[in-house]
């Protein structure tokens, strides 16, 4: 569970508009997903300042998608870079504070079990 929030993490750390943008929106969703089951799991203790890096990140993710953001995006569906440079800035925190090596690993590349 946990590894799969890092896994998630150091994807989005990658995430940038040379990207695909579908896969880049499967990682966010990724990350969404592994923060809820960490966030609901009682054996998983986080401290505040990793929850809150955790729900910046979040938070950030949720403005960019969100019904009421619709100039996020450029006509070809991809994010402004400045959002992005945000999100890597965001996930690059989150993985320091979780005391996670800040190693940025190609998303496409990556590995994750879908079992928690």
């Amino acid at each position: 569970m946990v590894d799969r929030l890092i896994t998630s993490l150091r994807a989005l750390a990658a995430c940038d508009r040379s990207q695909e943008q579908s896969r880049c929106a499967e990682v966010a969703l990724d990350f969404s997903d592994a923060l809820l089951l960490v966030s609901d799991c009682p054996q998983v203790e986080l401290t505040p300042a990793q929850r809150g890096a955790l729900q910046d990140l979040d938070d950030h993710l949720q403005r960019m998608t969100g019904d009421g953001n619709a100039g996020v995006q450029h006509g070809d569906g991809r994010p402004p870079d400045m959002s992005w440079t945000t999100v890597r800035s965001l996930a690059a925190e989150a993985l320091r504070i979780l005391g996670h090596p800040t190693r940025i690993e190609s998303f496409t590349h990556s590995h994750h079990s879908d079992a928690l």
